[in-house]
């Protein structure tokens, strides 16, 4: 393994080395052995906010900025989360590909509905390797998971796209957000899948097996030349567990259904808590819209359907100017914050509009949030093996 850093930074590599050897001995531990002899961590250092990471077959590199606070920030974590996520594609896409990517046609798009297994799980698996190792303590991987979990429940394209489908989509348009409350993330909707399926596997196998068991048979497999498809996958799991993962796939990946129910019979099986969370202000909560503050200007970010919001008129990208008769200048939480009804004054789409709406007593983009009741049942359920930071 090499690390190497370009551009205006001062890394700390006595902690790197800690860190990367942690998080790199795990993964090799559980895969067996590194599809090739080396690897090779790039890093380009920007000077502005930066985040990205490509994998290559024996390689990653990943932009990060800025270099300034990379060492001194909680942005270290970001540093660690995407190397780790970046190293596991080593094995998971670089040699453990679906069929439409073997061989992989680099002279156009090799669209796929796996998109879910080759990004969401190595979503799943890269902040897992981090605790791990030790190099993540439970409380860090906890605010990651309800980070993910909080992209979920707040995106409401989740009732409208299938995780594989989106897989597909990925080709057509990318990340873009496109249209309103469609799209769902591989990379989000995929790491919560394979968080059900890891626990499913563990509940319904008595512990004899879990998600690395998958793994390591599609790698054995990938060795010999052989891709994997949906009913490889499915046929496996149902060699590890007695448990309807065709059901499971039809649900959750192939359709819509609210992940919620089997989230919560899953952390109850690791002896932990779904509850609910409200991480805006309770004026985007009742009213059904979301706030988005760019060098002193209020935007409507993104409107809940059905909501007094839609109700009313507004607009994604309508910019504010005034909220209940006072000129907006970077305070509209303040102005609203009290406010049982609301008066906004906005110029959408160039043109200045009067919007007058209150709330219908519903509240909006409501998230859940992981409580953690017994450490030691996810130690173990886990794999924990480093010493916890705190």
């Amino acid at each position: 393994f090499h690390l190497w850093f370009m551009g205006n930074v001062n890394p700390d590599w006595k902690r790197l080395e800690r860190d990367f050897r942690a998080f790199s001995k795990v993964q090799l531990d559980m895969m067996g052995h590194l599809p090739g002899r080396e690897y090779h961590f790039i890093f380009q250092v920007l000077p502005i906010f930066f985040y990205h990471g490509v994998e290559h077959t024996y390689s990653t590199v990943c932009a990060l900025g800025p270099g300034a606070t990379l060492f001194t920030t909680d942005f270290y974590n970001e540093l660690l989360g995407v190397s780790s996520h970046e190293l596991f594609h080593a094995w998971n896409v670089k040699t453990v590909r679906p069929s439409e990517m073997q061989p992989y046609d680099y002279t156009r798009e090799n669209y796929s509905r796996l998109g879910w297994v080759y990004e969401g799980i190595t979503t799943w698996y890269g902040d897992l390797f981090l605790l791990r190792s030790g190099v993540f303590d439970l409380q860090t991987f906890v605010s990651t998971f309800n980070d993910k979990l909080k992209k979920h429940f707040m995106n409401y394209g989740r009732l409208n796209q299938p995780v594989s489908e989106a897989s597909f989509d990925t080709w057509l348009d990318g990340y873009v957000s496109g249209i309103p409350n469609r799209k769902t993330s591989i990379y989000t909707e995929g790491s919560l899948c394979a968080f059900m399926l890891d626990t499913l596997i563990r509940k319904h196998s008595g512990e004899r097996y879990s998600l690395d068991d998958l793994m390591r048979k599609l790698y054995a497999e990938a060795e010999t030349g052989i891709p994997y498809s949906k009913e490889k996958i499915l046929r496996i799991l149902e060699q590890l567990a007695e448990y309807d993962f065709k059901g499971f796939y039809t649900a959750y990946i192939e359709g819509t259904e609210d992940y919620e129910p089997l989230l919560k019979e899953c952390l109850e099986f690791l002896q932990t808590d779904l509850v609910k969370d409200y991480p805006l202000s309770e004026t985007e909560h009742r009213f059904g819209f979301t706030i988005v503050e760019t060098g002193g200007i209020s935007a409507i970010g993104v409107i809940a359907p059905g909501s007094p919001a839609e109700a009313a008129g507004l607009m994604t990208g309508d910019q504010l100017i005034a909220c209940n008769g006072m000129r907006l200048k970077g305070n509209f939480y303040a102005l609203a914050a009290t406010s049982q009804s609301l008066q906004l004054h906005a110029f959408s789409k160039e043109k200045l509009s009067v919007y007058n709406f209150e709330p219908n007593g519903k509240m909006y983009f409501e998230s859940r949030k992981l409580i953690v009741k017994n450490a030691e049942a996810l130690r173990k359920a886990w794999n924990i093996v480093g010493s916890d930071k705190n």
